[in-house]
């Protein structure tokens, strides 16, 4: 543990630090900024689904080769390069490269909003299955459910807690979407069975267990 004194304003990476890796995500309103960033890195193939904000964000490229998806646009922005996006316009990047990228994710704004395209639904699994929401939720915070499990613990949240409770702490702490939000808080209290009636559905809908995998979509023997 960091032993650092640090004057006022001044944040240690540590202390913003998600997964268990380098990436790191700044509130702006926890610190008395009004900007809110994620500093990311991934390895190739990886980056968060099709999301919005209701304010712009501006991404520099650190390292590596960032595809972007704005809108109807698909481009490439490498190390060095800046770009932004427009609020309310759907956008994702992936590191399509064969190295990491690493990518600063500035939010114009001092809290984290987002919004994933499939979260419309009414519940998980109405756009996609149950452990594809979870396996989302890995690549964008690096945390897997069992961690999630884990911190929520040290929140005092058990099968007792309101699940509003859960659901407002995940949006607000870690940026989630209202129905990858809900896919975890079934998970933190309630635990990884779901009910048969959605396995074996086939397609994108459908999971292959009724029991959710919780320790990384990596090591996930029905992938």
């Amino acid at each position: 543990m960091s032993t650092r004194i640090l004057p006022e304003g001044v944040v240690d990476a540590a202390q913003i630090g998600i997964g268990t890796g380098r990436s790191r995500r700044f509130v702006g309103a926890e610190h008395g900024a009004d900007i809110s960033y994620f500093f990311v890195e991934n390895a190739p193939g990886q980056g968060p689904g099709l999301h919005w904000h209701p304010y712009s964000e501006t991404w520099v490229v650190l390292e590596g080769i960032a595809r972007i998806t704005r809108g109807d646009e698909v481009f490439d922005a490498l190390a060095g390069d800046t770009a932004t996006v427009a609020a309310w316009v759907t956008h994702r990047f992936v590191n399509a490269g064969e190295g990491l990228l690493r990518i600063l994710c500035i939010h114009a704004s001092p809290v984290i909003i987002q919004t994933f395209l499939a979260e419309d639904a009414d519940k998980p699994g109405d756009a996609m299955s149950f452990q594809t929401y979870l396996d989302n939720i890995e690549t964008q915070t690096g945390l897997t459910p069992r961690q999630f499990i884990a911190l929520a613990k040290e929140q005092g949240f058990d099968e007792t807690t309101k699940s509003t409770v859960v659901l407002n702490w995940l949006k607000q702490e870690y940026g989630l979407g209202h129905g990858h939000a809900q896919a975890m808080v079934h998970v933190i209290l309630k635990g990884p069975k779901i009910s048969d009636k959605r396995v074996g559905k086939g397609g994108a809908h459908g999971d292959k267990s009724d029991t959710l995998w919780l320790d990384g979509k990596d090591s996930n023997p029905h992938p």
